[in-house]
């Protein structure tokens, strides 16, 4: 496998990275009411329309990409947040900016 250095984290895409990660803990935390009761699909629903994360599946798996970070998973739509979540948390942990 050949992996490539991450490039560097501008200060601006870190602080929304930081933010979609607070959103989404704050969803799934039920702190960001939906009307419908299903925050996570809500919310991913939101995101894919206003064009802040493109949705695809392959093979029994959905992807995600937010702010260039994509993440997958073969579970709920709270599975592929919290995957998000995770792959967000280690790019800004290698950029030096937790």
């Amino acid at each position: 496998m050949n992996l490539q250095p991450l490039p560097p984290l501008d200060a601006v895409r870190a602080l929304n990275i930081a933010a979609m990660d607070a959103l989404i803990d704050a969803t799934l935390a039920g702190a960001a009411h939906f009307p419908d009761g299903h925050s996570a699909q809500t919310l991913l629903n939101l995101l894919q329309s206003s064009g802040v994360a493109d949705l695809s599946e392959h093979a029994g798996h959905a992807f995600v990409t937010i702010y260039g970070i994509t993440a997958c998973s073969n579970g709920t739509s709270e599975r592929i947040l919290r995957s998000w979540q995770h792959s967000a948390r280690y790019r800004l942990a290698k950029a030096g900016r937790k």
